[in-house]
């Protein structure tokens, strides 16, 4: 065989190879494209459960404040203090999961896209309830969903996700950390026994404390 026909024969397998790399790459893209009304549940609930893991990291990297009164800029980043007027303030479980819950609602507006669906469609208003676990979040949904395809009609209106975290828990830790530094008994022996990775950094303008699990990731200062 020719040299010149050797090296046809390479160019050709290396666009195949790249023609099947694209087309698997696409089938995952397009893996909810043209729903349906069979596959609304799993699109729904796909949507909840990455709405969710999206509100449980950005609150989280927040210090559990959406609205923070004051924050720092640290190499680059801005990073909240944990403030609420003169006091070092952490929110308790209840605002937490409202927050979470609003996020989690306005996450998934954006991921329900209706053009997806195959047939007319009818959306209704979603509301998403949080439930504290110790290692998890139970996400319920109300949201009332029609899809009508010639004679077929499928309609839900629940849905539900179980997102493995100890988001609460390691709240909980910060709450506890928090008000031994208010207490004037700061003590890096107390996180070095917490099961959570924990760092503290000073800085001059504030202590900047890094509580890190393998699903989320808490920063706050506080000063």
């Amino acid at each position: 065989m020719k040299k010149g026909q050797v090296s046809f024969f390479i160019i050709i397998g290396i666009i195949m190879v790249i023609v099947i790399v694209l087309l698997m790459f696409l089938s995952k893209e397009l893996e909810f494209d043209n729903v349906q009304p069979e596959e609304v549940e799993p699109f729904i609930t796909s949507c909840l459960e990455q709405s969710a893991e999206s509100a449980i990291k950005y609150l989280s990297l927040r210090g559990g404040i959406l609205d923070a009164q004051e924050s720092i800029i640290v190499n680059g980043r801005e990073i909240t203090v944990l403030r609420n007027g003169d006091d070092i303030y952490v929110p308790d479980d209840d605002i937490l999961k409202s927050q979470l819950e609003m996020l989690t609602e306005n996450y998934l507006k954006e991921c329900v896209d209706i053009g997806r669906f195959h047939g007319d469609i009818t959306l209704g208003s979603p509301k998403v309830i949080a439930e504290a676990n110790p290692n998890s979040i139970i996400f319920n949904l109300e949201y009332p969903v029609s899809v009508t395809l010639g004679e077929e009609v499928y309609k839900k209106d629940k849905f539900l996700a179980n997102i493995d975290t100890r988001f609460f828990y390691v709240f909980s830790e910060i709450r506890k950390s928090v008000n031994m530094i208010d207490n004037g008994m700061y003590n890096m022996t107390h996180f070095a026994n917490m099961d959570i990775d924990t760092k503290a950094i000073d800085t001059p303008d504030a202590v900047i404390f890094d509580f890190k699990e393998e699903d989320m990731h808490a920063v706050y200062a506080v000063r």
